[in-house]
């Protein structure tokens, strides 16, 4: 029976992997339909569990309360997913305002509605924005529910905050851009409530799997002792010198003082600088000038930059036809490039992502020195004000202006960038500096409320700065798989590191630690949010976990030290190859919770953990010396690491149901989230399964089992897609 339950629940594991892939081609109704709702799915399922039952009746399961407590939650959470899936009742409910509903459109089966035991009307809807932005934060519709027997109550709908209503919940779903509103309805009071009770009993079984007296892990951790190392040093660098005409280093820093509305938010023009010059020039710095110089450059004196090879231009059909002599161009040759476009002799070239890369180049440095990007004008709205509120709107030089802004003020708009030109010409660079700081002053006076607070200015302007992320990551790549190699020959040789090697590892590991906690603690100031929303983010928490743990291990643990090196800055190099200081940014409407945190937090130390045990693995398959105790550490990291893959999962789930009034949908990043713990749960039953034993083969096991996480988190997000891809 344990071979038939072990064949089954690979089975399981190879039709799950493969619907995200036919997902991928034929639609996620195809899949939901052929796959994950087919009635042979759900009889593998129902397999699955009666195979587990069997199991571990013959085992005697009960004498041992956790584990059956534990495998009794799993069985619980699929009798209440089954049940929501029979007998549930979800659909669409679209909103006109002033219009009375007592029935929706079903989900199944468009055509068919379901009626409510009770009337509901849309009384108004709205957008909020963030503050000085047109970014939405927060959905909003105000509702009336009536009774039958005609009692009424006022009602708010938004992201994250649903009506619940007579055992049905309503979610802001959508909008259809003229005061309509689009509400997800949902009926499961049976299903949610098993599912739940499903969770909580696993949350309970997990913990007490730690504290259980006999059980695996405390046996485990009994014979290893662990200490805390903290170390906490400076690393700060700078650099700069002129090299085509710009702004000198303390014009172009007045100048990045001032507030722009970028993508949404207000930030400081650096954060715009960074961006560009990066896009363009495929770094925050050029010939020795920073982000702002640049910038400024090319806002203030195109004429001189026209000629300077500025623009990284990636692919060898985009360099051939460009006749470049090396990677950079100059702004003149991509304005041929253009030019060949638009007059049709070369519109062929747009079937070529690095053709369209380029142009969008030529793009973003046209809506730069035509002033179009630098909305730096902030203006109270008259309608806004006339209902009592104070809405802002940031404008460029050349936008149209309402009318209300007329006199000086107007002059001041209109006039005051190409009054900073005449000043650069004249080499006045003084009087520029007194312009930007009266520009500053102009903000804080007509921003008012939209403007961030001096805390978060201060973190971003910081934040900016940290523009050598790439070359620590490099550095600690060397320095990391260097001590790898050392710790390997130690470990055959059954060796300690080398104190000064050791002392070198340590003192690294505690620079990249800072660095780190740099990023996420100015993220957090200036974004106003814990940061671990975008893909950003949850590398940078994968590797400030990485690097926490890796500290926690390092007075027993000497493979500790590079393992924490490795882990960080390998999770760091990634999304640094697009940019090294990636902008803050706004949360989504539906991000802004606190379930996020705990769920991103879980799942990322769980990834940090496994990372380690892939390298232990690693070492253990080519070294016979010490495999045994590196296997016996692999185990305790697993335990911890399965158990928080599992809580992040579900606690997901919950967040899941809150927000979209599902706890399950199949998308690819839960099928793969859900594969990825079946596949590591596996060696945690080495009493079943007597191959994980094998220490060799336990160690072979972890590297390959890591592949599921590497799909779980790079394949989803961009290749197979859906509503978690990082997009």
């Amino acid at each position: 029976m344990k071979k038939l339950l072990s064949l089954l629940v690979i089975l399981l594991i190879g039709f799950l992997a493969a619907a995200t892939f036919v997902e991928k081609f034929q639609g996620p109704a195809y899949a939901q339909m052929h796959f994950y709702h087919a009635p042979w799915m759900i009889l593998l399922w129902a397999a699955v569990a009666v195979a587990a039952v069997i199991v571990a009746v013959r085992n005697k399961a009960w004498k041992r309360p956790v584990v059956l407590l534990l495998h009794s939650s799993l069985l619980i959470i699929l009798i209440g997913a089954m049940i929501t899936h029979v007998f549930s009742q979800s659909g669409v409910l679209e909103m006109k305002p002033g219009v009375t509903y007592s029935c929706f459109k079903s989900d199944k089966d468009p055509a068919e509605k379901i009626a409510l035991p009770f009337s509901i009307k849309l009384s108004k809807f709205t957008v909020e924005t963030y503050p000085g932005g047109m970014m939405p934060m927060d959905f909003v519709s105000e509702v009336i529910v009536t009774d039958k027997d005609g009692t009424s109550y006022d009602e708010v709908i938004s992201m994250n905050n649903i009506l619940k209503h007579k055992g049905y919940r309503f979610y802001q779903s959508d909008y259809d851009g003229e005061g309509g509103s689009t509400l997800q309805v949902s009926f499961d009071p049976w299903g949610i409530a098993i599912t739940y009770t499903g969770y909580v009993l696993l949350l309970i079984a997990l913990v007490s799997m730690f504290f259980e007296k006999n059980g695996q892990f405390r046996l485990l951790l009994s014979s290893w002792n662990k200490t805390v190392t903290v170390i906490l040093l400076l690393l700060f660098a700078t650099s700069a010198f002129a090299a085509p005409r710009t702004l000198p280093k303390k014009s172009a820093h007045e100048m990045g003082n001032v507030l722009v509305s970028y993508k949404g938010r207000v930030c400081p023009i650096r954060t715009l600088a960074n961006d560009f010059t990066n896009t363009v020039c495929g770094s925050t710095h050029y010939d020795g000038l920073n982000a702002e110089q640049v910038l400024s450059g090319f806002i203030f004196n195109i004429d001189q930059w026209r000629y300077e090879p500025v623009f990284k231009i990636k692919g060898d059909n985009v360099r051939r036809y460009m006749n470049l002599d090396g990677r950079y161009a100059t702004l003149q040759q991509l304005e041929e490039l253009v030019y060949n476009v638009e007059n049709d002799t070369a519109t062929y070239l747009m079937k070529d992502k690095n053709f369209r890369a380029a142009i969008e180049k030529y793009r973003l440095v046209e809506k730069i020195y035509t002033r179009q990007l630098l909305k730096i004008y902030p203006h109270a709205d008259s309608a806004s004000k006339a209902e009592g509120k104070c809405s802002i709107t940031w404008y460029s030089q050349n936008d149209a202006l309402p009318e209300d802004i007329i006199g000086n003020e107007y002059i001041f708009i209109r006039k005051q960038l190409s009054f900073c030109s005449e000043l650069i010409a004249k080499g006045d660079y003084d009087e520029f500096n007194n312009v930007m700081q009266k520009l500053r002053k102009y903000q804080t006076i007509n921003g008012e409320f939209a403007l961030p607070s001096s805390a978060r200015l201060n973190a971003e302007q910081l934040y900016n700065r940290l523009f050598y992320g790439k070359i620590m990551t490099v550095i600690s790549v060397i320095l990391g798989m260097a001590l790898f190699v050392i710790c390997i020959l130690n470990v055959k040789t059954e060796k300690k590191m080398n104190k000064m090697m050791r002392v070198i590892g340590i003192v690294w590991l505690a620079l990249l630690g800072l660095f780190l906690v740099s990023i996420f603690i100015l993220r957090w100031i200036a974004g106003g949010h814990i940061p671990l929303a975008g893909s950003y983010d949850s590398m940078v928490f994968l590797a400030l976990c990485a690097y926490v743990i890796s500290l926690i291990m390092t007075r027993k643990y000497d493979l500790a030290i590079p393992f924490g090196m490795l882990v960080a800055s390998l999770s760091l190099m990634l999304p640094m190859m697009k940019s090294p200081v990636p902008p803050v940014t706004n949360l989504i409407p539906v991000l802004s919770f606190p379930l996020l945190t705990l769920h991103v937090t879980d799942i990322m130390i769980a990834y940090a953990l496994l990372f380690l045990v892939l390298l232990n693995g690693v070492v253990g398959l080519f070294s016979k010396v010490g495999r045994e105790k590196l296997h016996h550490l692999s185990l305790i990291m697993l335990y911890p690491a399965v158990a928080l893959l599992t809580i992040g999962i579900f606690i997901g789930a919950v967040w899941a149901n809150i927000s979209w009034g599902n706890y399950w949908s199949w998308d690819p990043k839960e099928v793969w989230a859900l594969i990825t713990m079946f596949v590591y749960a596996a060696p945690l039953h080495g009493r079943l399964m007597p191959c994980f034993r094998n220490t060799r083969f336990f160690h072979f096991y972890c590297i390959i089992a890591f592949i599921s996480i590497i799909i779980t988190y790079f394949g989803v997000n961009f290749i197979l897609g859906g509503i978690h891809a990082y997009n």
